[in-house]
């Protein structure tokens, strides 16, 4: 029989080995994770410069630049913000070419264009929105002027989308519901440039050429706000307020087709020699109907919390506003006028069957 030996140098490596690999971390390999996707992002760069092309003129710029998406996207985006600008240079040019002078006093050596981001936003994570106001000079004593352009870009798409994506726009009588939110709102800007009474819903409301119609925005964003929309120099107000904004809230912007259906109230007056009026409410918008036995008028408007303004829709251009009381989240209209109060059981006898049955948006066809 041999018996192995070790010596004690052998024996205490073996132990040290032993040791360490009780004591090893344990090292687990994961997969690699990969990096999510950056999210779409519009950002702003700021240049300025003197331009020789299409004329000598001195600009600065806020330059929208969309990312985080597509690069054919992006490119279209690019695209469609340059091609705006230079639509606005090239009328430039061609008011300097017409109106300076070498020489005559006021005559400036060059013109002058400036750019500024209005309002940015990427909405719902699908569209990439932005507005753009544009200021030129063409140096010919002082004149100037003051546009606005957007771009709403649809990022599933790569095309540009249109408002009418987003609010009931139809210009047919009594439909635009879109026209009176906007003058409800341009009528309350602090800069008090756009007067009451001083623009109406476009024809298919007041019917024929109406002078005072509000035209369409030169320029609309979406955001998670609700819908801006921008007017020209001398389009809504006066030459002194340059180009005009305002913000429509997505509660008083009634969608083409609504997810849901608002709940509709009805209130219904009665006066002398029949002079009856159903006032109904659907969310922000109200529609008032006048008449007896009769063909009604109807009348449509936007309120905003207890006051409305409505315009009249049955061949002429009128303008009337509602007060209302409050109770939770309940609006009651008050009398129109001081000549009809609400209806009773008896009152209601002398309605057509239609003012009595139905709401003033089913009577008008809203």
């Amino acid at each position: 029989m041999f018996r192995t030996t070790r010596s004690r140098a052998t024996r205490s490596f073996i132990v040290t080995l032993a040791t360490a690999a009780l004591i090893a971390p344990l090292v687990v390999s994961t997969p690699a994770v990969a990096a999510s996707a950056p999210a779409a992002k519009i950002s702003v760069s700021k240049s300025s410069g003197t331009a020789s092309a299409p004329l000598r003129y001195a600009y600065t710029k806020q330059t929208p630049k969309l990312t985080g998406v597509k690069a054919s996207v992006a490119k279209t985006f690019r695209t469609l913000v340059d091609r705006a600008v230079k639509k606005r240079a090239n009328a430039l040019a061609e008011w300097r070419e017409g109106c300076y002078v070498p020489g005559e006093m006021y005559m400036e050596k060059q013109g002058y264009l400036s750019t500024t981001v209005v309002s940015r936003a990427i909405y719902k994570s699908r569209y990439a929105s932005v507005m753009v106001r544009v200021d030129t000079n063409p140096g010919c004593g002082g004149v100037n002027f003051n546009d606005v352009f957007s771009v709403t870009l649809d990022l599933k798409t790569g095309k540009s989308a249109k408002l009418s994506q987003f609010a009931r726009t139809t210009a047919a009588a009594g439909k635009n519901t879109f026209d009176p939110a906007v003058i409800y709102r341009l009528e309350r800007l602090s800069s008090g440039c756009v007067q009451p009474g001083s623009v109406h819903p476009r024809p298919g409301w007041g019917g024929g050429d109406d002078p005072k119609a509000i035209p369409a925005a030169d320029a609309w964003t979406v955001t998670s706000k609700g819908i801006t929309v921008g007017y020209a120099r001398y389009q809504v107000s006066y030459g002194a307020c340059g180009a005009v904004t305002a913000t429509v809230p997505w509660k008083d912007v009634v969608r083409p087709t609504p997810s849901s259906k608002p709940k509709v109230t009805t209130t219904r007056f009665a006066g002398a020699e029949r002079a009856h009026a159903v006032v109904s409410v659907r969310g922000g918008q109200v529609a008032m109907v006048w008449g007896g036995q009769g063909v009604p008028t109807c009348d449509l408007g936007q309120r905003t919390d207890k006051k409305a303004v409505l315009w009249g829709t049955e061949g002429w251009v009128s303008r009337s506003t509602l007060s209302f009381t409050k109770k939770g989240a309940t609006y009651t209209p008050k009398p129109p006028n001081s000549r009809v109060h609400k209806a009773t059981k008896n009152d209601l006898k002398e309605f057509s069957a239609e003012m009595r049955t139905k709401s003033a948006f089913q009577i008008c066809g809203y």
